[in-house]
């Protein structure tokens, strides 16, 4: 038989339909097919050849339509379709279909638009050369696409939430991949053995990466965790040899064992100040660290052999506050413990730590000040302004409307370089600007550092910030009256006085000697 064309109605194809069909070059099935039950291309001929390719030599497209469920597997041995379309719209969790498609086939493999999950060990080790996943497609099963050795691209749909465990492990030929923004974990051994891996764009909502997900990526040249992050898993990057240096973040709690070993690369580490646990051997084999600080009030519990391949030599900085804790402790206290503060450890920069109704901000100090002020902005007006004291003690608040009850409270901070204010009892999903100046005694701006922020649940665009810019003249306080006639804040007499303006969204400062923007660029 060298051709068979099934009937529109056909929903279930039994096993071994074509068995020992040695000539079969066309095979098509309805747009209606159910289930396949299994083995339907099985056979091995007498006098069989491994070499020769042509046994069965399919040239149809094969498609799998949305109606498709079948998980039974399929024998592709003898098998040479040049495509094949995966259409299944609710297939079982997990399916074999294509397992041991790989002996001969070098085809397309297509995922239609009907697709809204992959199964799990769907297309293990088959033989693709590239992944595009369709837009509403929504996660990846465990092991969909291990062992795939010619898989070299992969393209994922901005919907995907979930990449489940092993799904690209041992892919080896894959050199880049983008996780989407909606994944909020990268899970265990997702990237295991992907030896040729050289660049992965990790989302900042990343909040776990579990064990092995990157070990056996050697040729990885730079990885950023993300802010979000929580927790490193065991073996996480066991082998990578990345860039020289790593910052764990201040949201991670606990470093699994052996995450970071053998990274002969890394010469500089340090660790978030949340950081409470580090697993046995976590950094074995990393004998060329000569720096680390460590943002932790208390030292991270750690085991003899956490520690035990960074040399003596070593410099550790710690907080001021610290220094005793770590220099009494039994392994992190066998470092040269650093006498001045890093000057990494002192916060150059604003940062907003934003909640559901909440933001808290920490900035550094400033032994000239003499209060600090905050302007948060919402949709181009003033909507809150705290003074502060210099130790951060409020002095007074004042929200755009009256009535609202202002909730704040002070977080005392264990830092001597930074301050934190927590400011409650904004809205839900929205979108901040903010001002925070430094004053000295005359209230005359010492620095002056802008940004935005959004609380949780907010899905359009941020700018970021938090960065100094060029201090302006004296800023006198908010009016919440406008001048009739000029629509902004009356303008002072004294040049030296400027009045805040907002128009379309910007703020802007205006006086008798002209209008400037937030850095003081003089504005024509």
């Amino acid at each position: 038989m060298v051709k068979c064309d099934l009937g529109k109605g056909v929903k279930y194809i039994g096993q071994m339909t074509f068995q020992n069909c040695y000539k079969l070059n066309s095979v098509r099935w309805s747009d209606c097919l159910e289930e396949i039950d299994g083995s339907i291309f099985d056979g091995s001929p007498e006098g069989y050849d491994p070499n020769d390719v042509a046994t069965i030599p399919l040239r149809d497209t094969l498609f799998f339509p949305a109606t498709f469920r079948s998980s039974k597997q399929i024998s592709w041995c003898l098998h040479r379709s040049p495509v094949i379309v995966w259409n299944a719209k609710n297939p079982p969790a997990s399916s074999s279909v294509f397992y041991n498609l790989y002996c001969y086939w070098n085809g397309d493999f297509i995922f239609g638009p009907d697709v809204e999950f992959v199964p799990a060990k769907l297309c293990q080790q088959v033989r693709m050369k590239k992944v595009v996943l369709p837009e509403g497609c929504q996660y990846i099963g465990s092991g969909a696409f291990s062992g795939n050795n010619q898989l070299d691209t992969v393209i994922l749909p901005s919907t995907l939430t979930a990449i489940h465990q092993e799904a690209f492990k041992g892919c080896t030929k894959i050199h880049r991949i983008t996780i989407p923004e909606r994944v909020k974990a990268i899970n265990s051994s997702v990237f295991n053995g992907c030896s040729a891996l050289t660049r992965v764009e990790i989302p900042a909502g990343i909040s776990t990466i579990g064990d092995n997900a990157f070990a056996g990526c050697p040729n990885l040249d730079s990885i950023v965790l993300p802010k979000e992050l929580t927790m490193i898993g065991g073996s996480a990057f066991s082998g990578v040899k990345l860039q020289d240096s790593l910052v764990i973040p201040d949201k991670v709690v606990s470093i699994g064992t052996n995450a970071f070993e053998n990274w002969s690369s890394l010469k500089a580490l340090s660790i978030g100040k949340n950081v409470v646990l580090i697993g046995d051997n976590a950094f074995k084999g990393d004998s060329s660290i000569t720096h680390i600080s460590v943002w932790a009030a208390t030292p991270p519990a750690v085991s003899e052999g956490t520690l035990a391949d960074i040399p003596d030599s070593a410099l550790l900085s710690v907080l001021p506050d610290s220094r005793k804790l770590y220099r009494e402790h039994p392994y992190w206290g066998r470092f040269r413990m650093s006498e001045v503060p890093d000057s990494a450890m002192i916060q150059k920069t604003v940062t907003v730590d934003p909640g559901e109704t909440t933001a808290n901000f920490t900035w550094p100090t400033d032994s000239a000040a003499h209060s600090y002020q905050i302007d948060i902005y919402k949709d181009g007006a003033v909507f809150c302004k705290l003074t502060l004291g210099p130790k951060g003690q409020l002095l007074g608040i004042s929200f755009s409307t009256p009535e609202r009850k202002a909730k704040t409270s002070y977080a005392d901070s264990s830092v001597p370089f930074t301050l934190s204010f927590m400011v409650t009892g904004l809205n839900a999903a929205s979108r901040y600007n903010y001002v925070l100046s430094v004053l000295d005694e005359e209230k005359k701006p010492i620095h002056v550092y802008i940004g935005d922020f959004a609380t949780l649940g907010y899905e359009g665009d941020l700018k970021g910030g938090g960065d100094e810019v060029i201090p302006t003249p004296p800023v006198i306080p908010y009016n919440p009256e406008p001048n009739p006639e000029t629509g902004v804040d009356d303008i002072p007499n004294d040049k030296n006085q400027r009045a805040k303006v907002i128009r379309d969204g910007r703020l802007y400062f205006i006086g008798p000697d002209g209008s400037y923007d937030i850095t003081g660029k003089r504005i024509e």
